[in-house]
C-alpha cells in the first residue's frame, strides 16, 4: 500500500478483514462461540498476509505478532469460557 497508486484489487483486500468482521458480528448471539473462533482465525490469516508483504518496516510484524498473539489468545480464551 506505499505505492503512490496502489492497485484497487490491494484496496479490496485490504478492506476484507473489517468486512468479514462485521459479517462475523452480525451472527445471531447464540452463536458466540463460533464468532470469537472465527474473529480468532481472521487475526491469524491478517498475521500471514502482513508476514508476507514486502516492503513493511522490520518492527512492524514483531509487533503485530505480539499483539495478534494476545488478541487471539483472549478471543481463544472466551470462546473456551462461553463454551
Amino acid at each position: 500500500v506505499q505505492a503512490p497508486a496502489p492497485a484497487p484489487g490491494l484496496i479490496g483486500l485490504a478492506m476484507l478483514p473489517s468486512i468479514a468482521g462485521l459479517a462475523v458480528l452480525l451472527l445471531p448471539a447464540t452463536m458466540r462461540v463460533a464468532q470469537f473462533l472465527a474473529l480468532a482465525v481472521a487475526l491469524a490469516l491478517h498475521l500471514v498476509w502482513d508476514a508476507r508483504s514486502a516492503g513493511l518496516p522490520g518492527w512492524y510484524f514483531r509487533l503485530r505478532l505480539v499483539l495478534t498473539a494476545g488478541a487471539v489468545s483472549a478471543l481463544l480464551a472466551q470462546a473456551a469460557l462461553q463454551g
